[in-house]
């Protein structure tokens, strides 16, 4: 079995491969080095960054299998994996990471933590009602998309004392929902915070954008952990700019790296690195995954 590899992965995933199967590692994404290795590929996997289209299949000549190394897989052409008979598999094993952080951001925002921080660094004791934060008991949580990290995120919101409502327009939910289901605009009116999940594509870009920015309440929050298409990044910086909504937690950004982006910058915004499956715990979850994909192919 001929595997190539494009990107990072645990070395103990890598030291497995190689007791079994012929390995090439291409560690950072280089389209031209891509197109030579994956000629003789039978299994191709790879990271969001690498992008498989209809143009890199045409170099491949008996590829069985595509795995991304993540929930998300925008960055892959699944029709073109279709049309040639080509296997494909996701990996989501970083549910629990990603709706965390997910509710690290939620807190991180509403308790005004990295302005304390800050301020705190510099000496400061800020104490004043003004810069009293807001507790998540008791708000209504509007979760767009219910794959098992929005259900997962749910879940948690639940521990947490919050009324949740959802919407699922990739139509990713499997069974029946445990929280109220509502449309897209019913959801944005009512939610005191909006946490999206849902999978990027044609339907999906810029699904929250000034229509959407403008049904939300002024006191509301909003959430990506997903993917920062989901959002027109100019008209949330518009609407975080002059108050139109109270805030936002964003692990994900239309152009990554966002380098000095202006919305980046604004106080009322806290930011990751789109670090929402940067763990420990996901990185070893997701390895035993693929290897066990790997062992049934």
């Amino acid at each position: 079995m001929n595997v190539l590899l494009v990107g990072g992965y645990p070395e103990f995933v890598v030291r497995e491969i190689k007791k079994k199967a012929k390995l090439v590692i291409i560690r950072k994404s280089g389209r031209e080095k891509i197109e030579r290795e994956i000629a003789n590929a039978e299994i191709l996997v790879v990271t969001p960054e690498t992008k498989i289209d209809k143009k890199l299949l045409e170099k491949a000549r008996g590829l069985k299998a595509v795995i991304t190394f993540s929930h998300g897989y925008e960055h892959v052409d699944v029709h073109a994996l279709k049309s040639r008979g080509i296997k494909f598999h996701t990996i989501p094993g970083s549910t629990s990471s990603v709706a965390e952080l997910t509710f690290g951001l939620m807190i991180a925002v509403l308790r005004k933590i990295p302005e304390h921080d800050r301020c705190m660094k510099k000496g400061g004791w800020r104490k004043g009602t003004e810069d009293f934060g807001y507790e998540l008991r008791g708000k209504t949580l509007g979760v767009v998309g219910m794959g098992p990290i929005g259900r997962e995120v749910c879940r948690i919101a639940k521990a947490f004392g919050m009324e949740v409502v959802a919407c699922d327009p990739n139509r990713l939910m499997e069974g029946k929902p445990e929280v109220k289901m509502v449309g897209l605009d019913e959801l944005l009116e009512i939610s005191d915070i909006v946490s999206l999940h849902a999978h990027l594509n044609g339907k999906t870009f810029h699904m929250i954008g000034t229509r959407e920015l403008e049904k939300m309440k002024k006191s509301a929050v909003l959430i990506n952990t997903a993917r920062g298409g989901l959002v027109d990044s100019k008209a949330l910086y518009k609407a975080l700019k002059s108050g139109r909504i109270a805030g936002a937690g964003l692990d994900v950004f239309e152009r990554e790296p966002p380098g000095k982006d202006k919305l980046v910058s604004l106080p009322n915004v806290v930011c990751t690195p789109h670090a929402g499956a940067d763990t420990f715990e996901s990185e070893e979850r997701k390895g035993r995954m693929l290897l066990g994909i790997l062992k049934r192919l």
